[in-house]
């Protein structure tokens, strides 16, 4: 069935994969962990960062577009095909309304704000 704006979807060809990707941590935040978590959070950090990378890909795709680095982590190889174009791309950002927060809340935004081209 044709979907709005010329998508054409097969009805067993759909994938939808949900993500949370609230891992998020800030090196001054990790003082205390153990070495095993802060190697975690690293990943963590480098998915998100890969991600980011995709998104600003994605975003200036329509004027040249840059290599979307899509197969250099797990997250990017399973949204591989909602960050290319073959699928829809939805997120859902939360951020905290405290002041303690701001910091933390204003990457979150900046994040979805390469994810919609803002």
């Amino acid at each position: 069935a044709a979907e709005p704006g010329g998508l054409s979807l097969a009805p067993d060809g759909g994938c939808l994969s949900l993500v949370d990707l609230a891992g998020s941590e800030w090196a001054r935040d990790q003082a205390a962990n153990s070495a095993e978590r802060v190697r975690e959070t690293q990943e963590v950090n480098r998915s998100l960062m890969t991600l980011k990378a995709c998104l600003a890909a994605r975003a200036s795709a329509k004027a040249g577009g840059a290599r979307m680095p899509t197969r250099d982590t797990a997250i990017t190889r399973v949204l591989r095909g909602a960050l290319e174009g073959a699928g829809r791309l939805v997120l859902i950002a939360t951020a905290s309304p405290s002041s303690a927060d701001a910091e933390h809340a204003m990457s979150t935004l900046s994040h979805v704000g390469l994810a919609v081209g803002a």
